[in-house]
């Protein structure tokens, strides 16, 4: 007899290095400036802080992809019925 498969909602792990990228960036778009980000990484180089882990968002392609969410609310993330089903309130 077959076992389905439920697939999380969370991303998959794209490990340690993109953890790091995510926190770097985040930190620095929240206002922390390179030194601070690259000290909470606990980097020996702000170099590699800032040529390797702090990626900037462009505003016009944010701006894009809310105004395309926007216009598409049906491509959104939805959990399967399997998943709904299996973790229902009993």
């Amino acid at each position: 007899m077959g076992r389905a498969t439920i697939k999380p909602l969370v991303p998959s792990w794209k490990g340690w290095r993109a953890l790091g990228r995510g926190l770097a960036s985040n930190l620095f778009e929240l206002g922390a400036n390179d030194l601070t980000v690259m000290r909470v990484l606990r980097q020996a180089s702000v170099t590699v802080t800032r040529q390797h882990y702090i990626k900037v968002r462009d505003p016009k392609m944010t701006a894009a992809m809310a105004d395309k969410e926007r216009l598409e609310p049906s491509h959104r993330l939805q959990p399967s019925k399997l998943y709904r089903e299996a973790h229902a309130v009993r």
